[in-house]
């Protein structure tokens, strides 16, 4: 990865894709970082397999997702669409127009291991309100607030 102090290169491309099949040959990167889609779309697998397909041996792929806690499986109805609709709110979307498929961090870190990537690490925190007004993201707590009732989860894995 570049460092911070690194300018923007004139080769960087963007390219507009289907998540489903990327334009890209087989193993072509080096990192695959899926940030806040798999929660909001069907056919999970589908895309975990394509950016795996376009991994090379050895690749970091980083996923950051909405997760809801384990000890909320419970209420995981209630958790959902209480999520749901604060993701719908601060995204300034329709609500409902996004599925809102929640996992905990521990469901996640197993749908990523059966698609046939190697855990390396993961690590949870909670955001809220507190965060879209202006407060500090490097004093985020590791423990739920009424200021942060939600839990966002960053896992890393590697293509064997």
């Amino acid at each position: 990865f570049p460092s911070h102090d690194t300018k923007p290169s004139s080769e960087n491309k963007f390219v507009l894709g289907n998540a489903r099949k990327l334009p890209f040959a087989e193993e072509s990167f080096d990192a695959v970082c899926v940030f806040d889609v798999m929660h909001h779309t069907e056919g999970q697998d589908e895309i975990i397999k394509e950016a795996k397909r376009v991994l090379k041996k050895g690749g970091k792929f980083m996923a950051m997702e909405d997760t809801v806690p384990y000890k909320f499986q419970s209420s995981r109805g209630f958790i959902t669409k209480l999520v749901g609709l604060m993701d719908d709110l601060f995204n300034k979307q329709p609500f409902g127009v996004n599925p809102h498929n929640y996992r905990s961090p521990d469901e996640w870190e197993m749908f990523f291991h059966d698609l046939g990537l190697k855990f390396s690490r993961s690590e949870s925190w909670y955001w809220g309100p507190a965060d879209f007004m202006g407060a500090s993201r490097d004093t985020r707590p590791q423990q739920r607030t009424l200021a942060r009732p939600f839990e966002a989860s960053f896992f890393k894995f590697l293509k064997p």
